[in-house]
């Protein structure tokens, strides 16, 4: 539960939550690392992928959907 509220209060006092001192900033910090790794897993994959062939896994698929529709998730704001 007490995680819960941490993430309430981050998503309404964002800079208020930044000043507290806790082990919050280390997961923030670890969520910023694993987005960073799997943008840049997606851009080597993206450079090295043929869309005229057969996709080897999920992600080569889902990349060539994406390239068909011309949408990446990271130009789109969400909202």
């Amino acid at each position: 539960m007490l995680l819960y509220d941490l993430f309430q209060l981050y998503n309404t006092f964002p800079k208020f939550v930044e000043c507290i001192p806790g082990k919050h900033k280390k997961l923030f910090a670890l969520l910023q690392k694993t987005q960073d790794y799997v943008k840049n897993q997606a851009e080597i994959r993206l450079k090295h992928l043929d869309a005229n062939s057969t996709p080897q896994d999920y992600t080569e698929a889902f990349m060539i959907k994406m390239i068909q529709v011309k949408c990446w998730p990271w130009e789109t704001p969400l909202w």
